[in-house]
């Protein structure tokens, strides 16, 4: 549960704009939906396409209401003008899933920062379509059935991970209200992992046998529950707990150097003039800077354990 700042690069919000722009207008033209719906998408595709989700949500809730009744045949145009399949077509001559992906950088999943969320590109591979390797899955924050025309608008594509996206948010329906969005919310200092030795050598970092628990931290009571909502939808408790070999060094670290583990690491290569910073990623492989949570798996768990085991 890590934000992305996405309103301070306006540089990638225009050109997702640019890049789709021109199809989609196309083919609200040719489509055969009433001149006032065409009307309403024209004027409002750059909200549509590049405004924040306080913004988008009503537009769709707008548009839902003009086009009552609606039966199959307008559902299935709507969904040919904001052609999510379409979006994700490896091509390298349009605009594509991939290569937003790529531009937003977005190397964990946003939803539980645990696994990577690589976008790799081989351009000197001669076959197109295997030169897209990989890239994050994009969630739409709100589900494209009950709102088909922000099936591409860049701040309802959330980059996650295939098991966050599809296998535990699945079709459940999101809203501000009650969920947390990566690139409007930022609650990381509002909630903390905390763990529970289950047995001695676990203490010590003998053992990975330790229970793992995402708390919040906030008296705001609509952010509490943001949050214990999202650690019960994506499993966090459970998943993190099972993760928890990968935190074991952590323990073994506090019972063996105690406090003293990230001075000796600077006072070692203080002739090279390492920072505190760059000490702490070379000492537990992660990022100290809450901006950079996102660019490595376990950042936020590791900084909250690492809190409270006083080694840091």
């Amino acid at each position: 549960m890590v934000h992305y700042d996405l309103s301070n690069n306006n540089t990638l919000i225009d050109e997702h704009y640019a890049g789709l722009k021109d199809a989609i207008l196309d083919k609200i033209e040719k489509s055969g939906i009433k001149i006032s719906l065409k009307n309403f998408l024209k004027t409002n595709l750059l909200a549509i396409l590049t405004s924040q989700p306080k913004d988008i949500y009503p537009l769709s809730t707008k548009f839902n209401r003009l086009n009552l009744p609606r039966d199959k045949n307008k559902i299935k145009q709507i969904n040919a003008i904001f052609n999510y399949a379409n979006f994700i077509i490896k091509d390298k001559d349009k605009y594509c899933a991939y290569k937003l992906a790529e531009k937003l950088g977005v190397r964990t999943c946003l939803y539980c920062n645990r696994n990577y969320t690589l976008t790799v590109i081989d351009n000197d591979i001669e076959d197109v379509k295997k030169r897209f390797i990989t890239r994050p899955e994009f969630d739409h924050f709100f589900d494209k059935k009950t709102h088909p025309i922000l099936a591409l608008s860049i701040y309802n594509l959330i980059p996650s991970c295939k098991i966050c996206n599809s296998s535990l948010k699945g079709k459940i329906h999101f809203n501000l209200k009650n969920n947390f969005h990566p690139y409007i919310d930022n609650y990381i200092n509002d909630y903390q992992y905390k763990y529970k030795p289950l047995s001695y050598e676990s203490l010590v970092g003998g053992s990975s046998e330790v229970e793992l628990t995402l708390t919040s931290l906030t008296p705001d009571k609509n952010i509490s529950t943001k949050i214990n909502k999202h650690a019960k939808i994506f499993k966090l408790n459970e998943i993190m707990t099972m993760h928890s070999e990968e935190f074991k060094d952590l323990f073994e670290i506090r019972n063996k150097y105690s406090e003293r583990y990230l001075d000796i690491i600077c006072d070692t290569y203080s002739h090279l003039g390492l920072s505190y910073s760059e000490a702490y990623k070379m000492a537990f492989g992660v990022f100290i800077e809450e901006v950079k949570f996102n660019v490595r798996p376990f950042s936020k768990i590791k900084n909250d354990l690492l809190k409270q085991l006083d080694l840091i």
